[in-house]
């Protein structure tokens, strides 16, 4: 058997180990959290605009979220474990966290909104009134100083995976 990278191995097997579920899950975390950064850096690289920047900033804070999510095929990242060591990322998370859930998911504040109103006419005119209308009111979240705080919790989320998968490996290399 030819495993590149690995001249002299002869086999490749499966390992039984119960960490392996977490390495697993940290896997498909670090998966996730690549996409994210990667969509984050398109934006700034290409100079992203329009709906091609929301498309992507929907992108990287739904593959970042991910991870913190309950899932059957993953054990989900733990905000108070990863944030331990610095609160200001923990409260820079819940923020993302809250306008995920009630802005980009679920219309439950007020950035966005529909405005109905009518064209009055002069008060002399046979007409009073020209038509009514509906005009969509969107705050935007995928601005320059929204980019600049999600960036620093995908990069600290990232590394802490990495850093977490490679102890977990040593640990399993270990008992081989």
């Amino acid at each position: 058997i030819r495993i590149e990278d690995y001249p002299d191995a002869v086999a490749l097997v499966e390992i039984n180990d119960p960490h392996v579920p977490t390495l697993q899950s940290l896997s498909l975390h670090q998966v996730d959290l690549t996409l994210a950064r990667a969509a984050l850096d398109y934006i700034q690289e290409h100079n992203a605009d329009g709906p091609l920047r929301e498309v992507l900033w929907y992108s990287a804070i739904a593959r970042y979220f991910k991870c913190f999510q309950k899932s059957e095929s993953r054990i989900k990242l733990e905000p108070t474990e990863i944030f331990a060591k610095d609160p200001s990322l923990k409260d820079t998370f819940h923020y993302f966290k809250a306008l995920r859930n009630k802005h980009l998911l679920h219309d439950e504040n007020g950035y966005s909104q529909c405005l109905i109103g009518a064209v009055i006419n002069k008060p002399d005119l046979p007409v009073k009134s020209w038509e009514s209308m509906a005009r969509s009111v969107k705050a935007e979240t995928s601005d320059q100083s929204h980019y600049e705080r999600f960036l620093p919790l995908i990069r600290f989320t990232h590394e802490w995976v990495i850093t977490r998968a490679e102890q977990l490996c040593m640990k399993v290399a270990k008992t081989l």
